[in-house]
């Protein structure tokens, strides 16, 4: 209850930038132009032609890049406000992990389109009103003109680059905010799941000096250490290759016993490569006797190995076993 009420305490810190980041996003322009306009502009600029298509070129880039800003905020709104239920399933670690580095950077970038591209609009609007201005021949065009502006213009009544700039700095921050949320729930996460894989190995290696000291994320993977006789170093450079398979198959049985994982049975091909006779007879009695007793899980073993075949039927006459030969 309280590792829940944690996780949803960092989720709600995290969801206030994203509200500052609307908020100054809400001072950027959205530019519009509805039918009557466009049909006045249209015959207004009968002549040029080319000049109407350039504006409406610029104006349909900047609605597209509005659509872009929106949809990526919205994404990083509902990753942030899912954290505390994804993250509470170890299973969605690996999906959220992609997220954190995806989401904000899509983020980011939909926001240097759209500065882009008001930036592009901005460039083009001095000469589409020249272009306008010039065409002007009545009194009431000027009226229905100067309306007309003032609903285009973006730059009048909007500080629109300290706005864009002010939005990506909020969006760097929700970034950086979201990132350490998330690096932290990663490392607790890995550490409660390394508890359990630490159980698993021990149970191959009981009494051993060297055994499985805990994982860390890193940038595109997870790194998994080990301890010997006190000391800390990296498990893929220093164990031998029995440990490293003993490490491999705690870890897959970690997995493999997650709560609310679908599958009820798990299956073992030739498990002992590279294992000694102690290591061997830890797994067939330690291991195998824990899945089943302790996790309910149905066990398949195929195994080329006769002793090994031999002992598991040996130690599980009790339990209904099967025995398959080809």
């Amino acid at each position: 209850m309280a590792r829940t009420q944690r996780l949803q305490a960092s989720g709600t810190a995290a969801e206030r930038p994203l509200g500052q980041v609307a908020q100054v996003a809400r001072m950027l322009p959205r530019p519009s132009l509805n039918l009557l306009d466009l049909d006045f502009l249209k015959l207004l600029l009968k002549d040029e032609p080319e000049v109407l298509k350039g504006f409406m070129g610029r104006l349909d880039v900047v609605a597209s890049a509005w659509r872009g800003y929106d949809n990526a905020h919205a994404a990083v709104v509902g990753h942030v406000k899912s954290l505390t239920r994804r993250l509470a399933n170890g299973l969605e670690a690996p999906a959220v992990v992609s997220d954190q580095d995806a989401l904000p950077a899509a983020l980011d970038a939909a926001l240097t389109v759209l500065a882009d591209t008001l930036t592009a609009y901005q460039a083009g609007w001095d000469e589409f009103a020249k272009a306008v201005g010039a065409r002007v021949s009545s009194n009431s065009e000027v009226k229905r003109l100067d309306a007309l502006i003032s609903a285009l213009s973006w730059d009048r009544d909007m500080r629109t680059i300290a706005a864009y700039e002010a939005v990506l700095d909020q969006s760097k921050i929700l970034m950086q905010e979201t990132e350490a949320y998330l690096q932290g729930k990663q490392v607790e996460l890995l550490g409660a799941r390394g508890d359990e894989v630490r159980a698993w190995y021990d149970q191959m290696n009981p009494g051993a000096d060297v055994g499985y000291d805990g994982m860390e994320p890193g940038n595109d993977h997870v790194k998994l250490h080990a301890r010997s006789f006190g000391i800390r170093m990296g498990a893929a450079a220093n164990l031998s290759e029995c440990q490293l398979n003993c490490l491999g198959l705690a870890v897959w049985m970690m997995r493999a016993t997650t709560p609310g994982s679908p599958f009820g049975f798990v299956v073992f091909d030739d498990p002992i490569q590279s294992m000694d006779d102690d290591h061997t007879e830890a797994f067939i009695g330690s291991v195998v006797p824990k899945l089943l007793d302790g996790h309910g899980k149905q066990v398949i073993v195929p195994s080329h190995v006769e002793r090994v075949v031999s002992r598991l039927s040996e130690l599980n006459k009790v339990r209904s076993s099967r025995v398959y030969t080809l």
